[in-house]
């Protein structure tokens, strides 16, 4: 490793680790030139560092590094089971940017990756190529770009929501989300809107936002970031995932819902989604197996064929009431839920 000069300001970034392959791409410049007082470190390949062993992600939390890398492999997968796929038969996610800037204590990250470390893949223009073809080659394709990390609050860093919703738009039977907790809209104040291009929330009980969603941004904010959303022209999709359950739920979640609709326009709202806590079974295996003691991946679950999940009671009672309070606001059919 080298040392590259660096210089400026406060950053929130104490280190930025570059390979020496992203020191071509345009981004890199635009990240860096943000980071000017970061320690800058010049590597060969992002794992040196991202999959070092003896990591401890929630420590890291504490003093992130920003790795900047060159993707290469796989662009995109196919969404897994226990996502929503919201009535598309090609569902598919990609991820140029590794982990979140928040720490929410139910988050799967904390089993699949051994670092908390925020990876950015700079070679945007490969992911975009690659969506291209496969959008050619099957058509009505929804593409989730922000389960693995939070692009729109990554926006000030890295501007990738803008590149997906401006590659998205006229794309017909093309649909790119965004799947967000950020109150950062005034980031993409100046995009214009894509008809296909789907700004999503994840909205949560106050217990639940207060108690699991360390850093994010409270309920309040979200909802007045939705609702400029929609002022300024974008379709929203909101997501009421994961659901946990706790003395009071009932009366809190039907609380939120009639606060969420007094602020935003329904005939705006694509669609919503529902679902309780789940985990793929790896990965609650790696978090209990590595020192990581967030309370929630200690309670009971009942094992499936893939994952750990909240007992069938429990799930079946908390998704038909959500699922009935919804109905209220929005027709079944745009109602999805796990």
């Amino acid at each position: 490793m080298s040392s590259l000069k660096s210089g400026f300001r406060f950053s929130p970034f104490s280190h930025l680790y570059i390979e020496e392959k992203a020191l071509e791409y345009p981004i890199t410049r635009e990240i860096t030139s943000r980071f000017l007082n970061s320690n800058k470190v010049l590597i060969g390949d992002y794992r040196e560092v991202f999959t070092r062993p003896r990591q401890n992600f929630n420590l890291q939390k504490k003093a992130v590094k920003l790795i900047l890398a060159v993707k290469k492999g796989e662009f995109l997968f196919e969404a897994p089971e226990l996502c929503h796929d919201f009535g598309f038969s090609n569902f598919y996610y990609t991820s140029p940017v590794l982990n979140c800037p928040y720490n929410c204590s139910y988050c799967f990250l904390k089993g699949m990756y051994p670092s908390s470390n925020i990876v950015i893949f700079v070679n945007i223009e490969d992911y975009l190529e690659e969506i291209e073809k496969l959008w050619r080659e099957k058509k009505n394709l929804y593409i989730a770009c922000s389960y693995e990390t939070d692009l729109l609050a990554m926006e000030r860093i890295v501007p990738y929501s803008r590149r997906f919703i401006d590659f998205c738009r006229g794309k017909k039977d093309l649909i790119i989300e965004l799947r967000t907790k950020s109150a950062n809209i005034d980031t993409i104040k100046d995009v214009l809107p894509a008809e296909n291009a789907v700004l999503s929330w994840t909205i949560s009980t106050p217990f639940i936002a207060e108690t699991y969603e360390k850093n994010a941004p409270g309920i309040e904010k979200r909802v007045m970031a939705m609702k400029k959303a929609q002022e300024l022209g974008f379709r929203v999709r909101l997501c009421f995932d994961p659901l946990i359950y706790y003395k009071g739920f009932e009366d809190e979640f039907s609380k939120l819902l009639e606060y969420v609709f007094n602020y935003i326009d329904k005939s705006w709202v694509m669609d919503a989604g529902i679902g309780v806590f789940r985990i793929p079974k790896d990965y609650l295996k790696n978090i209990r197996s590595c020192g990581i003691y967030d309370e929630i991946f200690y309670f009971y679950y009942e094992e499936g064929k893939k994952v750990f999940s909240v007992e069938k009671s429990i799930k079946e009672k908390m998704v038909d009431f959500a699922v009935r309070e919804l109905s209220k606001f929005l027709p079944q059919e745009k109602i999805f839920y796990l």
